[in-house]
């Protein structure tokens, strides 16, 4: 019985000659500047791309994108298509690397190519969630994927799609134009066509999805792609199937981290929205407010720094003061906007980032870092701009713990079995995707806060305090598992000198 591989070369090494003459028109017309333009559009920047075409059949892109003057490889598991791909190299004076290679089993390294490019060959393949992972080993940070292809074989699955087919098929007969392609397999089933895993999948939602889930970046899915135009139509103007891009990103290491971080917090934010209802309504957010006081002057103007949903910038306006938050994430500022009003707050949030506060020098006479300055990719550069913003004689609050230190499960700690699922249960739930992101950190491990007194001295900071401090709002339960919080609190200096202009901000 034939594999499925043998059952592909068997069917594309038939259909070779055929296609080599519609590549052969298209790069010897205005179509190979329609294709150029796209592909350009989406492809990384660079004056000499690495790319790798997939599926190139008749070899139209490796050919285009070489005559152009990039390195381009072309794949396909059709030795008929590869050869007639040769002979049109060839004819163009295009020279071009072509290999045998199934799509998802790709002998190259990884990291190598700036672009994975293809037409019309997704819809072929039998497991493409798999091809995407390895699209994505084999390209290069910051490389793209960009997939064109259809929705073949639509007018199965879709009855307005199927009457737009017939009423072409109609039209067609009536002006004596040949039907050949809707003969041999657009209008009928066959017996390739039907075990196409890809057909009947609505795209490209589907891929969509299937790429967020494989951490790619920048992702646009366009459906019916220059409807109207020559190309709209693929492999034929006769077979209605509008075409569709689809194009990606795959992040750095270091953006792959900060996008998981990102996507940690956003999905923390009803939790901690929740909490701050909770806490605003039973008292015991002005209760930590009150805890505070000490160093919070009246009428003091307060800002709340990584403020989650806001509990602390909500109390600081109730109890009198002119009081904001900023949070990098966008969901947790939804959330503290929402616990504002819920709370009768003009607190004010802005969705803004830590290490790049849109603050002027001098803005406000107390900042407060509760529970986040651990969560930092760049924690020096944040410190230096909440002391930036500060007043002469402002003063920051620092109120942390040895979070990652206490809660990794590969150091020895007393009481350390299970402390992911306590913690968890406690309201400081981890995953095993975030927290080798977390534990790499640089202040996982750190000594604190002696690490924060240090930083915050070279920052020409006064450390007035430094002590532990009972957090009253972290749950008992882990509160027996990292033990007590600290509390740092520093004066900004008259002649202090902040080094915010020379450091390179990391948390993006």
């Amino acid at each position: 019985m034939m594999d499925d591989a043998a059952k592909t070369r068997k069917a594309w090494d038939a259909a070779a000659e055929e296609y080599r003459a519609i590549v052969e028109r298209q790069l010897s017309s205005s179509d190979k500047d329609v294709w150029m333009r796209m592909v350009y559009d989406n492809a990384p920047k660079k004056d000499r791309l690495r790319v790798l075409d997939i599926g190139t059949g008749p070899g139209f892109f490796t050919i285009a994108l070489s005559l152009d003057g990039h390195q381009a490889t072309g794949v396909d598991l059709s030795e008929g298509m590869l050869e007639v791909a040769r002979r049109n190299a060839e004819e163009f004076g295009a020279e071009c690397d072509f290999r045998q290679m199934n799509a998802d089993r790709l002998y190259f390294e990884s990291d190598t190519f700036d672009l994975v490019l293809s037409r019309n060959v997704t819809w072929t393949v039998p497991d493409m969630e798999e091809c995407y992972r390895e699209w994505r080993r084999v390209l290069a940070p910051g490389g793209r994927i960009l997939v064109f292809d259809s929705n073949f074989n639509w007018n199965f699955f879709d009855r307005d799609h199927d009457r737009m087919f017939r009423e072409l098929v109609r039209n067609m007969r009536i002006s004596g134009q040949d039907s050949g392609t809707v003969n041999s397999g657009f209008m009928f089933r066959s017996t390739y066509m039907e075990t196409r895993p890809m057909l009947g999948v609505k795209r490209p939602q589907w891929d969509r999805s299937v790429l967020i889930k494989l951490r790619f970046l920048d992702i646009m899915a366009e459906e019916e792609v220059l409807v109207g135009g020559p190309l709209d139509r693929m492999p034929d103007p006769e077979a209605p199937a509008p075409l569709f891009l689809i194009s990606a990103r795959k992040p750095s290491p270091e953006e792959e981290r900060r996008f998981l971080a990102d996507e940690y917090w956003d999905g923390v934010a009803p939790f901690d929205s929740g909490t701050c209802h909770r806490i605003c309504a039973d008292g015991r957010g002005m209760g930590f407010f009150e805890s505070l006081r000490e160093w919070v002057p009246a009428g003091a103007k307060f800002l709340d720094i990584a403020c989650g949903a806001g509990f602390l910038a909500i109390a600081a306006s109730l109890s009198g003061h002119g009081s904001a938050g900023v949070d990098r994430s966008s969901f947790m500022v939804e959330e503290a906007k929402r616990c504002a009003e819920e709370a009768g707050s003009a607190a004010e949030f802005l969705n803004e980032d830590a290490c790049d506060l849109p603050f002027e020098d001098g803005s406000f006479d107390v900042a407060v870092m509760r529970n986040c300055l651990w969560s930092f990719f760049d924690p020096e550069k944040a410190l230096s701009e909440a002391c930036r913003i500060l007043s002469p004689g402002g003063r920051l609050i620092i109120v942390d713990a040895d979070w990652m230190d206490s809660l990794d499960s590969s150091r020895p700690r007393k009481n350390n079995d299970g402390v992911r699922n306590r913690g968890g249960e406690s309201g400081f739930g981890g995953t095993d995707v975030i927290d080798p992101v977390f534990r790499r950190l640089p202040l996982t491990g750190a000594s604190r806060p002696a690490w924060d007194v240090h930083e915050l001295g070279a920052l020409g900071m006064e450390v007035t305090d430094s002590m532990p401090f009972q957090d009253m709002l972290v749950e008992s339960g882990i509160r027996g598992i990292v033990g007590d919080s600290f509390i740092v609190v520093a004066r900004k200096r008259r002649t202090a000198r902040i080094r915010s202009a020379v450091l390179d901000c990391r948390y993006e």
